[in-house]
């Protein structure tokens, strides 16, 4: 069987150049979109007035002794493999003679974000080619939600990245061992895909509990392409059910704390949790993915955002399926791949939200969190949005400023989500809750911190007070008030 056209010139080769030129433009690309979003995701980092209370949560955890942590999470709402990494991260600081204030600890997620946009740039380019793999790289690491992610010291920053690459793993192991026939893929190039997979789903798992969720979505799309395609003997379906099974058997252990872990979440989340309504169900499409945390669907300032929202999937949505373009020089699979980044992304995602809102419907569980839990399939979406302009765009000669022109919804709703997100993410914090004070201490006052792992993650806002560890209150100060 010869190679796939796909495979053998990208859609958006032109001619002259060379390989050459073919290999320096997505490299320049990516480094130009690393460099142009890179200071603004630092700066985020190291806001102080944006530290929020399950971020705290995570660094007084991550503070504690192996067994504290374990015996913690057993009851918390996410499996312990974020605290400790976070732990391993915060002595490595030390380690290095840096005080690891809140900048440190949130670089994990700022790293995490960098590996986001090399790997779907990367993966991009070689499933499509260096113009969609551009677009994928824009829509995915320059949306809104992952803007939010790598200013945020939990379990998502590290779960939706790699919960992302088994979707593109998936995307270029169907390509590999099942378009192409597989015939000429060595099998050690296929067992190694798929044992990244797992790799990647297993770090998932044990960084966020949802992601269970994800990765069955994820699993029962594999089942999905291998019964269409009835490659029932191909390394897709061997390699596939070996490395889901592989993922799933170690985070067996922690399956035990399952029960203990829903039973912690339905007590603290009649306070915070999302109403399971119809509205806030479609809310998550048309303002929680293409906004990211900001705002409130309920209240929005002006209706252009609704409609922006909504048209960042509408439009893509109805040239591609709607469309009468004629096609003009479209191969199968081409098709075929792009319509799998469409529908395997909004596919996934939307049942992923469906589920969440149904378990919490149904009592099950309270685990309909609209802010921020849909999150973990956020780069799903984004991607199955750049597969829809690709299947409209590649049908026409006009290919990237149809690609674009598609995709300014879903790129105008990020930047207004991230300009917004900054805005609030400026005020607040420690820094108000002092002001508010009645009596706020005077510069130079003694302060006394609880808990006291917190004080260097508020190094700027305490720099005028006297800090001291809450261990450190004189124990002679009762006797004497009294």
């Amino acid at each position: 069987m010869t190679e796939s056209p796909l495979a053998q010139r990208p859609l958006d080769a032109a001619g002259g150049g060379g390989p050459r030129r073919e290999r320096f433009v997505p490299v320049l690309g990516l480094t130009l979109l690393i460099l142009a979003l890179l200071p603004l995701r630092l700066w985020r980092a190291s806001l102080e007035t944006s530290l929020w209370i399950d971020e705290t949560a995570s660094l007084v955890l991550a503070n504690q002794p192996v067994g504290m942590i374990l015996d913690t999470s057993a009851i918390d709402t996410n499996p312990p493999g974020y605290y400790l990494l976070l732990k391993v991260w915060l002595k490595a600081g030390r380690a290095l003679g840096l005080e690891p204030g809140i900048l440190w600890a949130r670089l994990l997620g700022v790293l995490a974000w960098v590996a986001l946009a090399v790997i779907t740039w990367s993966a991009g380019t070689r499933l499509f080619g260096s113009l969609y793999g551009a677009a994928l790289a824009v829509a995915v690491a320059g949306s809104s939600y992952s803007a939010v992610l790598a200013n945020d010291a939990r379990g998502y920053s590290i779960a939706s990245v790699v919960l992302f690459a088994c979707f593109l793993i998936l995307l270029r192991s169907y390509q590999e061992e099942v378009l192409k026939g597989g015939g000429s893929v060595p099998w050690r190039s296929s067992a190694a895909r798929w044992l990244l997979y797992a790799a990647c789903a297993t770090a998932a798992l044990w960084t966020h509990l949802l992601s269970l969720l994800v990765l069955g979505c994820l699993a029962l799309w594999w089942l999905i392409l291998l019964v269409r395609a009835r490659a029932w003997r191909s390394a897709f379906a061997r390699f596939g059910a070996v490395a889901q099974s592989a993922a799933l058997l170690l985070f067996l252990p922690w399956l035990a704390q399952l029960k203990r872990q829903v039973a912690g979440l339905q007590a603290s989340a009649p306070t915070w949790m999302t109403p399971p309504t119809g509205f806030n169900l479609a809310s998550v499409f048309w303002w929680w993915y293409p906004f990211g945390r900001v705002g409130d669907p309920h209240q929005f300032p002006t209706l252009l955002l609704p409609v922006l929202g909504a048209l960042s999937v509408l439009l893509p949505l109805a040239v591609a399926v709607g469309g009468r373009l004629p096609p003009q020089r479209v191969e199968e699979r081409q098709a075929r791949m792009f319509g799998l980044l469409a529908y395997g992304g909004l596919g996934v995602s939307f049942v992923f939200v469906i589920l969440l809102w149904a378990i919490q419907r149904l009592g099950v569980a309270s685990v309909f969190y609209t802010p921020r839990y849909p999150a973990l399939s956020a780069a799903l979406w984004a991607g199955g949005l750049v597969g829809l302009a690709g299947l409209a765009g590649a049908r026409t000669r006009h290919r990237g400023l149809n690609l674009w022109g598609l995709l300014l919804p879903w790129i105008a709703c990020a930047v207004i989500g991230q300009s917004w997100g900054l805005s609030s993410e400026t005020q607040g914090g420690l820094d108000a809750a002092l002001a508010r004070q009645a009596q706020k201490p005077p510069p130079g006052a003694p302060l006394y911190a609880m808990p006291s792992e917190l004080t260097p993650f508020y190094k700027r806002t305490l720099a005028g007070y006297q800090v001291r560890r809450i261990e450190d209150l004189p124990c002679g100060l009762a006797g004497a008030a009294e």
